[in-house]
């Protein structure tokens, strides 16, 4: 996510990696302005891999579209 933030958002939007501790959960999040080419949505099955790999390791991977037109994606993975 965070190279494919870096390679099509354009080179003026911030791209930001963060991570946060929440009770037993590790939070790992992107924001970035996009994380495809625009219009094209052929990465789909590509996320959607990625997604099951992180589900069956019992995480979660959520998206949040924000005001200012950046995206968020967070992926939560239980702390051991």
């Amino acid at each position: 996510l965070l190279a494919r933030g870096l390679r099509y958002s354009d080179s003026t939007s911030a791209v930001v990696l963060g991570v946060a501790a929440v009770d037993d959960w590790v939070h790992l999040y992107v924001t970035a302005q996009r994380f495809a080419p625009i219009g094209n949505r052929d990465f789909a099955t590509e996320i959607v891999l990625c997604c099951r790999r992180i589900e069956v390791q019992k995480g979660k991977v959520t998206c949040h579209q924000r005001p200012d037109g950046l995206q968020t994606v967070t992926i939560a993975l239980q702390a051991v």
